[in-house]
């Protein structure tokens, strides 16, 4: 979610959002996503054509880490496309990638870790959108005493919550 939010601050036309869960896919909405889509329920790859003009994304972000997503996120990429995985896929897994196809596309494919940024700058910046009512951290996290942390983990998984966070304090 924080990815759409992100995106949401750009001059993007189409924000995209694609998620299993319906509930997510609303919550994305609620966020800055402008088209929502949930992959069990239509062809993903057919779908982001047709919302582009047969073109493809210019650029995509996987969160999940999932092999499967990954492939498809390249597979919807336009000539040109910038993609990026900040999810991580397990130690091992593959990405597989056909090379004449690729370079004829001009796609890249980057990884991203801790946001790719320079902390000192970018945290300031983020404080300061927080401040001006641009990222809205408390729509992502909902907070749970630690003895609820099954019930965090059960609404996790429903996406009812995006981040749950666990408090260790007496009031319950």
């Amino acid at each position: 979610m924080a990815a759409v939010i992100a995106a949401a601050l750009t001059p993007a036309s189409k924000i995209i959002a694609i998620d299993l869960q319906d509930p997510k896919l609303d919550q994305a909405r609620a966020l800055g996503a402008t088209v929502t889509i949930n992959p069990g329920k239509q062809d993903l790859v057919k779908e982001l054509f047709a919302l582009t003009g047969n073109f493809g994304i210019d650029r995509a972000i996987d969160t999940t880490g999932n092999i499967g997503v990954i492939n498809t996120m390249i597979a919807s990429a336009a000539p040109g496309a910038i993609v990026a995985s900040v999810g991580a896929p397990r130690m091992g897994a593959k990405v597989e990638i056909e090379p004449a196809t690729w370079l004829v596309r001009g796609v890249s494919y980057t990884g991203v870790h801790q946001g790719s940024s320079i902390p000192q700058q970018f945290l300031p910046y983020l404080i300061q959108l927080w401040k001006d009512g641009r990222l809205p951290l408390e729509k992502l996290i909902k907070s749970y005493h630690y003895t609820d942390i099954e019930r965090a983990k059960s609404d996790m998984e429903a996406g009812i919550c995006i981040k749950a966070v666990l408090r260790w304090d007496t009031d319950e």
